[in-house]
Protein backbone atom coordinates (compact mmCIF):
# COMPACT_ATOMS: atom_id res chain seq x y z
CA UNK A 1 0.00 0.00 0.00
CA UNK A 2 1.49 3.36 -1.05
CA UNK A 3 1.69 5.69 1.91
CA UNK A 4 2.63 9.03 0.45
CA UNK A 5 5.39 11.17 1.86
CA UNK A 6 6.20 14.82 2.34
CA UNK A 7 9.30 16.93 2.83
CA UNK A 8 9.59 19.26 5.85
CA UNK A 9 10.91 22.85 5.85
CA UNK A 10 14.48 21.60 6.41
CA UNK A 11 14.35 19.48 3.26
CA UNK A 12 14.12 16.23 5.22
CA UNK A 13 11.58 13.45 4.94
CA UNK A 14 8.72 14.49 7.22
CA UNK A 15 8.16 11.79 9.82
CA UNK A 16 6.14 13.90 12.27
CA UNK A 17 2.87 12.08 11.58
CA UNK A 18 4.50 8.82 12.75
CA UNK A 19 5.53 10.22 16.13
CA UNK A 20 3.35 8.64 18.80
CA UNK A 21 4.27 10.85 21.76
CA UNK A 22 6.82 8.43 23.18
CA UNK A 23 8.60 7.38 19.98
CA UNK A 24 8.08 6.72 16.31
CA UNK A 25 6.04 3.97 14.71
CA UNK A 26 9.08 2.41 13.08
CA UNK A 27 6.99 0.16 10.85
CA UNK A 28 5.37 3.26 9.30
CA UNK A 29 8.81 4.93 9.07
CA UNK A 30 10.10 1.87 7.22
CA UNK A 31 7.17 1.95 4.80
CA UNK A 32 7.36 5.67 4.03
CA UNK A 33 11.13 5.50 3.54
CA UNK A 34 10.62 2.61 1.12
CA UNK A 35 7.95 4.55 -0.79
CA UNK A 36 10.14 7.66 -0.99
CA UNK A 37 13.26 5.74 -1.98
CA UNK A 38 11.68 3.81 -4.83
CA UNK A 39 9.69 6.81 -6.09
CA UNK A 40 12.52 9.37 -6.01
CA UNK A 41 15.93 7.72 -5.84
CA UNK A 42 15.66 5.01 -8.46
CA UNK A 43 15.12 7.51 -11.28
CA UNK A 44 18.25 8.44 -13.24
CA UNK A 45 20.59 10.61 -11.17
CA UNK A 46 23.78 12.27 -12.40
CA UNK A 47 27.02 13.67 -10.97
CA UNK A 48 29.00 16.02 -13.22
CA UNK A 49 26.97 14.91 -16.21
CA UNK A 50 27.73 11.20 -15.71
CA UNK A 51 25.11 8.68 -14.59
CA UNK A 52 25.09 7.42 -11.01
CA UNK A 53 24.25 3.73 -10.84
CA UNK A 54 23.63 1.33 -7.98
CA UNK A 55 20.59 2.86 -6.30
CA UNK A 56 17.85 0.60 -7.62
CA UNK A 57 17.85 -2.26 -5.12
CA UNK A 58 16.27 -3.24 -1.83
CA UNK A 59 19.74 -3.88 -0.43
CA UNK A 60 20.86 -0.27 -1.13
CA UNK A 61 17.66 1.08 0.44
CA UNK A 62 18.33 -0.98 3.59
CA UNK A 63 21.95 0.17 3.61
CA UNK A 64 20.87 3.82 3.48
CA UNK A 65 18.27 3.67 6.28
CA UNK A 66 19.80 1.21 8.75
CA UNK A 67 22.23 1.59 11.59
CA UNK A 68 25.75 0.76 10.38
CA UNK A 69 26.13 -3.01 10.06
CA UNK A 70 22.44 -3.85 10.46
CA UNK A 71 21.31 -3.70 6.85
CA UNK A 72 20.90 -7.43 6.31
CA UNK A 73 17.78 -9.54 6.28
CA UNK A 74 15.48 -9.86 8.08
CA UNK A 75 15.01 -6.13 8.67
CA UNK A 76 13.75 -5.35 12.16
CA UNK A 77 12.40 -1.78 11.97
CA UNK A 78 12.48 -1.32 15.75
CA UNK A 79 16.19 -2.05 16.20
CA UNK A 80 17.73 -1.59 12.75
CA UNK A 81 16.42 1.69 11.33
CA UNK A 82 18.20 4.96 12.15
CA UNK A 83 15.78 7.90 12.04
CA UNK A 84 18.39 10.48 11.00
CA UNK A 85 19.33 8.39 7.98
CA UNK A 86 15.67 8.09 6.96
CA UNK A 87 15.00 11.81 7.42
CA UNK A 88 17.97 12.75 5.25
CA UNK A 89 17.13 10.58 2.21
CA UNK A 90 15.87 13.66 0.28
CA UNK A 91 19.34 15.18 0.55
CA UNK A 92 20.79 12.64 -1.90
CA UNK A 93 19.34 14.21 -5.08
CA UNK A 94 20.10 17.69 -3.72
CA UNK A 95 23.74 16.74 -3.26
CA UNK A 96 24.01 15.14 -6.69
CA UNK A 97 22.30 18.15 -8.33
CA UNK A 98 24.44 20.62 -6.30
CA UNK A 99 21.42 22.37 -4.81
CA UNK A 100 23.10 22.82 -1.41
CA UNK A 101 26.55 23.88 -0.14
CA UNK A 102 29.16 21.18 -0.75
CA UNK A 103 32.79 20.34 -0.14
CA UNK A 104 33.92 17.91 -2.84
CA UNK A 105 36.87 15.58 -2.29
CA UNK A 106 38.48 13.32 -4.87
CA UNK A 107 40.54 10.27 -4.00
CA UNK A 108 42.95 9.00 -6.60
CA UNK A 109 44.59 5.60 -6.51
CA UNK A 110 48.34 4.90 -6.66
CA UNK A 111 48.32 5.21 -10.46
CA UNK A 112 46.67 8.65 -10.28
CA UNK A 113 43.24 7.54 -11.55
CA UNK A 114 40.11 8.81 -9.84
CA UNK A 115 38.93 6.19 -7.37
CA UNK A 116 36.11 7.88 -5.47
CA UNK A 117 34.35 11.14 -4.77
CA UNK A 118 33.27 12.14 -1.26
CA UNK A 119 30.78 14.98 -1.11
CA UNK A 120 30.14 16.66 2.24
CA UNK A 121 26.97 18.73 2.35
CA UNK A 122 27.04 21.40 5.04
CA UNK A 123 24.58 23.84 6.49
CA UNK A 124 21.93 24.09 9.18
CA UNK A 125 20.51 20.64 9.92
CA UNK A 126 22.33 19.07 6.96
CA UNK A 127 25.87 17.68 7.57
CA UNK A 128 25.61 14.77 5.16
CA UNK A 129 28.23 12.67 3.39
CA UNK A 130 27.72 11.00 0.01
CA UNK A 131 30.38 8.69 -1.44
CA UNK A 132 30.54 7.71 -5.10
CA UNK A 133 32.89 5.22 -6.69
CA UNK A 134 34.38 6.21 -10.04
CA UNK A 135 34.01 3.86 -13.00
CA UNK A 136 34.75 4.60 -16.67
CA UNK A 137 31.94 6.86 -17.89
CA UNK A 138 29.81 6.60 -14.73
CA UNK A 139 29.76 6.64 -10.94
CA UNK A 140 28.48 3.96 -8.59
CA UNK A 141 26.64 5.06 -5.47
CA UNK A 142 28.48 3.70 -2.44
CA UNK A 143 26.91 5.27 0.62
CA UNK A 144 25.30 8.30 2.26
CA UNK A 145 24.81 9.11 5.92
CA UNK A 146 24.70 11.95 8.43
CA UNK A 147 28.27 13.24 8.62
CA UNK A 148 29.27 14.18 12.11
CA UNK A 149 32.67 15.61 12.86
CA UNK A 150 34.10 12.07 13.10
CA UNK A 151 33.46 11.25 9.43
CA UNK A 152 34.33 14.69 8.08
CA UNK A 153 37.47 14.69 10.27
CA UNK A 154 38.63 11.45 8.64
CA UNK A 155 38.36 13.01 5.20
CA UNK A 156 40.20 16.16 6.25
CA UNK A 157 42.86 14.00 7.90
CA UNK A 158 43.44 12.28 4.54
CA UNK A 159 43.74 15.69 2.86
CA UNK A 160 46.05 17.25 5.45
CA UNK A 161 48.28 14.22 6.10
CA UNK A 162 48.70 12.42 2.78
CA UNK A 163 51.91 10.71 3.92
CA UNK A 164 49.88 8.71 6.44
CA UNK A 165 47.53 7.37 3.74
CA UNK A 166 49.90 7.20 0.76
CA UNK A 167 49.27 3.47 0.24
CA UNK A 168 45.57 4.23 -0.38
CA UNK A 169 46.19 7.06 -2.85
CA UNK A 170 45.74 10.78 -2.51
CA UNK A 171 42.63 12.62 -1.26
CA UNK A 172 42.23 16.26 -2.27
CA UNK A 173 39.64 18.95 -1.76
CA UNK A 174 38.79 19.75 -5.36
CA UNK A 175 35.93 22.19 -4.94
CA UNK A 176 33.96 24.15 -2.39
CA UNK A 177 30.59 24.72 -3.96
CA UNK A 178 28.32 27.34 -2.42
CA UNK A 179 24.90 27.86 -3.94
Amino acid sequence: MAMGYSIDQNGHLDLSRYFLGFGYDMFQVRDVSHDYYFAELTRPLYWNGLPVIGLNSEAKWRHLICVHGRDGLPLNPITDIELERVKRLPLIPKVLDRRIDLDIFRQTNKRGKEDSISVVATGPDINYLVTLGALPGKYIFRSAYPAGSKYVGKIWDRVNRPEKYRKDGITQLVERYRK
